[in-house]
């Protein structure tokens, strides 16, 4: 909380205590401040008297007397008057080195934490020199007192449970009726033995900490005046039976940890009024649970029930159940019969009880958010009192169980009610592109219906486990490939990829989908093969991929500057697209694709061909169109390895749209090379090597340079088709070449 006093009114209150137990009757007359001031003006005179003026500052503190060693102490910790600290600072106090005392100036410290300061200072003065422990300590009551009582008490530079060990001799620590203890985000324990020292506490926290194997600590339930006890995210797992010692309780939470179920001996705590079990893995409730005879409010969002607990209908005082989010499927006759308001969004609810029928005022329980598809004419009336009796700002069940009533729901009563809610709440854009995007169906396309779910599962922030509820029963078809371009989604939920009608997909591709993550679910699809992941810049490639056996992955237009080290792993790849990014390293990483047939390197901005490529071992084709091959610094070097001839399966080799102007001796070793395309490149003359490739079949060779043709493409005897358009050739070489390769396609 923050301070409700300002400095002023500290101040002054500092005077007060300070007046209230002096000796002397002459340092207690208003104005207080000039009245104090004179008091250790007076002090510093006795000093003087019996030091050198050297020796004042460093030593003048341990010639005080213990009264007036307190005094000093005290205020030069907790006031902030600028007359008085003047004054004050002509003693020297040797301070703790403490991140509290020696990095936090005192003007920043809160007023609570000038206390702290004051108190672990002090620590050092009890047993060394003159000092009155019980007027030190009534000072700092008093003043934690008045802090109490103006709800100022912050700890902001401090964390105050590892801080008390510091302090053994605290008057503060017993005082103390609120803490807050945080862990390292899931790591570690709090100190239980510091904790036992907080006996005044009323309300604590200890979260973030990791209780999965050590118990909680045995200090925690000797607290005798605990009301509010918060205990979230801590990864339990079971609460220990100790919990029924706080007899005082009245607030218990327990959200976000592992709970499987309570101990029994939850129904002796006589005083809980508020339980919070929100977010763990409860599948029932113990029979003790109707001994709390004074719960009125509990959270059970986020769990496994299957059923709302019967014994929850026997608590005559409770007014508030939370249920959302949990495996519910029906809803008990009689209900509406209780005092208690039910909130069941989120769960599997399809029918309603015969009661609800036709009735329109049943307030106590709140049924948007489920799929409710059963329903029959005669509870729309019902249907429409829940809409209507919603806000304008909806929970993510709710406004994802309008969505899909408006768009899915079988009772045009009920897509009506549903879409003029939706038209109430949304903006007229996004209203109209649902409208437009989407006309009702009895039996849709299972791919259709799939993306236009996925379309507004980000931007309306939609509840998937209802919207996944709805896919299972609207998509009857299974998807065998699923091809999105230019839509983007920009995240893909999880869970997607456990619909029953995406089990046989083989081809996945999301191009433009603008995604940062994919869900490890992915990996559930047994068939998939195909994955094309291209333009999603800043997409993590994920580590999970070589689960997925795939044939053919495409990550272009994404950015890459390496490959992936995750690729290196996937040795089913026969085909890896990567045109489009900037890569210059990991192409080690290729070598370990024994099966890696295919590889697309174009737009990479590549000035040589990577040596390495040559080692791939499978490699029939390989493209590195729209490069800068030939942008070298030596132009004696060759852009193409002069190993080339090494790749014994390359079957095509595309190099069109670089600066080519020559190719290495070593590709007319090529044994298996059908196709080469050399178009839009800066040759002057057609490489003789070629010549040499008598496997060849379809050269392009169009926007070059050339203006002659050599005889030796008298040994091409298996071209079938050449492209020279846009060289400077004569007609008459034209005519020698039809001469020299009589049964070849030209085209010039």
């Amino acid at each position: 909380m923050e301070q409700k006093i300002d400095a002023t009114t500290w101040d002054a209150h500092l005077l007060k205590i300070l007046a209230e137990n002096l000796d002397d009757d002459d340092y207690t007359r208003p104005p207080l401040e000039n009245s104090i001031l004179q008091y250790l003006e007076h002090i510093l005179a006795i000093v003087q008297q019996e030091l050198t003026r050297e020796e004042i500052k460093d030593k003048g503190f341990f010639s005080l007397s213990e009264n007036d060693a307190v005094y000093w102490l005290f205020l030069t910790h907790t006031i902030q008057n600028a007359s008085i600290r003047e004054t004050l600072e002509r003693l020297t106090i040797p301070y703790p080195s403490l991140y509290l005392t020696s990095v936090i100036k005192q003007a920043d410290r809160s007023f609570f934490e000038r206390l702290l300061a004051a108190e672990v200072n002090a620590e050092m003065f009890y047993e060394t020199r003159p000092f009155n422990k019980k007027l030190f300590q009534l000072l700092v009551s008093k003043s934690f007192e008045f802090l109490q009582a103006n709800e100022s008490i912050t700890d902001r530079n401090v964390t105050l449970l590892h801080f008390s060990k510091r302090i053994p001799n605290s008057v503060l620590v017993s005082k103390v009726t609120q803490l807050m203890e945080r862990g390292a985000n899931g790591r570690g324990q709090a100190d239980g033995e510091a904790l036992s020292r907080f006996t005044g506490l009323k309300t604590l926290w200890i979260d973030l900490f990791d209780y999965s194997t050590t118990p909680l600590p045995n200090t925690l339930f000797d607290l005798p005046c605990l009301r509010n006890l918060h205990l979230d995210k801590n990864k339990l797992t079971a609460l220990p039976p100790d919990i029924a010692h706080l007899q005082t309780l009245s607030r218990l939470n327990l959200r976000e940890n592992q709970l499987t179920r309570l101990p029994d001996e939850i129904g002796e705590l006589k005083a809980l009024d508020s339980l919070d079990l929100e977010r763990n893995q409860l599948t029932e409730l113990p029979a003790t649970f109707l001994n709390l005879e004074n719960l009125t409010n509990i959270k059970l969002d986020y769990n496994a029930f299957t059923e709302i607990p019967t014994l929850l209908f026997q608590h005559e005082k409770l007014l508030v159940v939370n249920l959302t989010n949990n495996k519910i499927t029906h809803i008990p006759a009689h209900i509406e019969e209780t005092n208690t308001s039910y909130y069941l969004a989120g769960n599997l609810i399809d029918e309603l009880p015969e009661e609800f029928k036709e009735e329109r005022f049943i307030y106590n329980v709140k049924v948007l958010g489920n799929p409710l598809r059963n329903l029959s004419p005669e509870f729309v009336p019902f249907i429409k009192s829940q809409v209507e009796n919603t806000g304008k700002y909806l929970y993510k069940e709710e406004l994802t169980g309008l969505f899909c009533w408006m768009n899915f729901h079988e009772n045009k009563n009920v897509r009506k009610i549903a879409r003029d809610k939706l038209e109430e709440v949304l903006e007229p854009k996004m209203f109209d592109r649902i409208k437009i995007d989407w006309r009702y169906r009895k039996n849709p396309d299972s791919e259709k219906v799939l993306m236009f779910c996925l379309k507004y599962h980000h931007p309306l922030k939609l509840h998937w486990p209802l919207l996944q509820t709805w896919l299972e029963g609207l998509m009857q078809k299974s998807i065998a490939s699923i091809y999105s371009f230019t839509e983007p989604l920009y995240e893909l939920p999880e869970g997607l990829f456990n619909l029953k009608a995406l089990q046989n997909l083989d081809v996945l591709t999301l191009y433009d989908a603008q995604l940062k993550t994919i869900p490890e679910d992915i990996v559930q699809l047994p068939r998939l093969s195909d994955l094309s992941l291209g333009n999603n810049v800043g997409l993590e490639i994920p580590d999970f991929l070589p689960q997925l056996k795939l044939k053919k992955l495409a990550l272009v237009d994404n950015g890459l500057q390496a490959i992936p080290e995750v690729i290196g792993q996937m040795h089913t790849l026969k085909q890896l697209f990567l045109k489009g990014n900037q890569i210059t390293l990991g192409f080690e990483l290729l070598t370990q694709l024994p099966k890696l047939e295919e590889l697309y390197l174009q737009e990479n901005s590549l000035t040589q061909m990577p040596e390495i490529l040559l080692d791939v071992p499978n490699l029939k084709v390989l493209s590195l169109d729209s490069n800068q091959l030939g942008v070298a610094k030596d132009k004696q070097e060759y852009a193409i390895p002069l190993r080339i001839g090494f790749m014994d399966n390359l079957v095509k080799l595309d190099l069109t749209n670089n600066h080519l102007k020559k190719l290495p001796p070593g590709i007319g070793l090529l044994e298996q090379l059908e196709e080469i395309l050399l178009a839009y490149n800066q040759f002057d003359e057609f490489p003789i090597e070629l010549c040499e490739v008598e496997t060849l079949r379809s050269i392009f060779f169009s926007n070059n340079n050339i203006s002659r043709l050599p005889e030796d493409m008298k040994y091409l005897t298996q071209l079938e088709f050449i492209d020279l358009r846009g060289n400077p050739l004569p007609k008459q070489e034209l005519q020698k070449l039809v001469q020299l390769l009589p049964n070849i396609r030209i085209r010039f």
